[in-house]
């Protein structure tokens, strides 16, 4: 029940603006429904507080890339294989992003 555990994690983060657990869930929930906006917003609040969660930049790429951000997608998977080479959803999110990235223009020799 998505808007029944989004009500829970929205009670939690009144009562904490700190709650991680709040946090993470509001932007997983939002992620789910389409909401990558608010996904977004959720999951940078999150990452301040725990910078080194590859799961955090995971999702976090996952709600840039679906919002169209693709270079900012890219970062967030990039840090999150950063923080856990084995993690084949930031790797899978990394490569998706990294192929819709438009290809580096060369700078024309000067005269």
């Amino acid at each position: 029940d998505p808007l029944g555990a989004a009500g829970n994690y929205s009670k939690a983060l009144e009562s904490n603006p700190s709650n991680l657990d709040a946090l993470i869930g509001l932007g997983e929930v939002a992620l789910q429904q389409g909401q990558y906006a608010g996904a977004i917003g959720y999951l940078k609040k999150a990452a301040k507080l725990a910078s080194r969660s590859a799961r955090i930049n995971t999702l976090l790429g996952e709600a840039y890339l679906n919002s169209g951000n693709v270079a900012a997608a890219e970062a967030a998977f990039k840090k999150a294989l950063q923080l856990d080479p084995e993690s084949d959803r930031a790797r899978n999110g990394y490569n998706e992003a990294a192929g819709r990235l438009p290809p580096v223009q060369d700078e024309p020799d000067a005269p």
